[in-house]
């Protein structure tokens, strides 16, 4: 089954930070995973056999490439790794993830990641997760999210919400009353230096964007809820 999964992965020239992204899918593309590379740099000289696609082309910035990286997609399912980030599960987990939703006729997945804070690494959890979290502005792991391709196909992200694009994105998969579950795995480490990466700047810097996007009222209400939510979310 992982022949109809793609692995979709954003860079710009940092071919370090991506070589250690294709070396921790090496257990996924071994068995039949396919991968999108999109690199909105200077090219970069890869050796890829037929199973990788390396899209170079300049674009809007980081949700621009993912978009573009998404059109790609050919077959059923896919998943975002980020360059820099890692897979930490192996092969046949991810198998049952792809044979459960094809069984089962699922839209999407929720799994575990580790994040960076402060340091140190923490476990972001889908086990209690609920989507009515969206209203206090907490959201369920985003890079281990399997997707259905045809569901998000007409999707896309906000190219105007810089720091909450991925809030916005993964809320609206719930809109149309989709069939979905969680399967808690623990399957990506993510890397520090993103806009929700780095620790307590990371917390301010998102809280700020909530402020400005749903107003004064409704953003501190959802940086106030947001605290205890985040601790439920470190349970395993």
């Amino acid at each position: 089954m992982l022949s109809e999964l793609t692995i979709v992965s954003i860079t710009y020239n940092n071919e370090s930070e991506l070589k250690n992204t294709l070396s921790s899918i090496e257990c996924l593309t071994q068995n039949g995973a396919n991968v999108i590379v999109v690199n909105g740099g200077n090219p970069l000289k890869l050796d890829l056999n037929e199973k990788f696609l390396l899209l170079q082309e300049p674009d809007n910035g980081l949700f621009d490439a993912i978009d573009k990286g998404i059109k790609k997609v050919t077959t059923k399912y896919f998943i975002l790794i980020h360059s820099g980030d890692s897979y930490i599960s192996n092969e046949i987990v991810m198998n049952d993830i792809i044979n459960r939703m094809d069984n089962e006729n699922f839209d999407f997945s929720l799994g575990s990641q580790l994040i960076p804070f402060n340091g140190l690494m923490r476990i972001h959890s889908s086990r209690y997760w609920k989507p009515i979290f969206y209203m206090f502005g907490s959201m369920a792991p985003h890079l281990p999210t399997v997707y259905r391709f045809d569901y998000v196909e007409n999707m896309s992200y906000s190219k105007y919400a810089s720091g909450i694009a991925d809030f916005q994105y993964q809320k609206e998969l719930f809109t149309k009353n989709p069939k979905w579950y969680k399967h808690n795995q623990l399957i990506i480490k993510m890397e520090p230096g993103g806009c929700t990466t780095s620790g307590l700047k990371s917390f301010f810097y998102v809280s700020k964007k909530y402020i400005e996007c749903f107003g004064l009222i409704k953003g501190i209400t959802m940086i106030i809820f947001r605290i205890p939510i985040k601790l439920i979310q470190t349970i395993k």
